[in-house]
């Protein structure tokens, strides 16, 4: 139930159910952006022509030129590490807030709850959008 309350869905009024579904929403486009661009941010470093990166709202679209299975790996990797890494950075964010000035914004610690819940379901949201498509 702890996670419940952390996500945001209490007892409470319609305003607070659509602001919830919404930072939701927002979320998980921000959990597949940074997939994509710890993907693309590789591709630059390792000098891999990308030809092109289009986005929509419900998928990111990223060619690059295929070298051998070893970049391929990398390259499918990074997008949940780059997720990951953020995550690590929020969660220190609050822990040192919470240590140090002894208080957290409680709207923050929703949007860490949530980023949290995208980032162990990544793989499998771009599993599916990728199937779909």
């Amino acid at each position: 139930m702890e996670i419940v309350s952390d996500l945001g869905f209490q007892k409470g009024s319609v305003f607070r159910w659509i602001g919830t579904a919404l930072l939701a929403f927002i979320i998980l486009w921000v959990r597949m952006f940074i997939h994509y661009l710890g993907q693309y941010v590789l591709l630059k470093i390792i000098n891999c022509p990308v030809t092109s990166l289009s986005f929509t709202w419900y998928k990111m679209r990223l060619e690059y030129a295929f070298w051998n299975v070893y970049q391929e790996v990398l390259v499918v990797a990074i997008g949940v590490l780059a997720n990951s890494l953020i995550f690590m950075f929020l969660v220190a964010i609050n822990h040192i807030a919470n240590k140090y000035i002894f208080c957290f914004p409680v709207k923050f610690c929703k949007v860490i709850a949530w980023y949290g819940l995208c980032m162990c379901l990544d793989f499998i949201f771009i599993v599916i959008v990728d199937m779909c498509n």
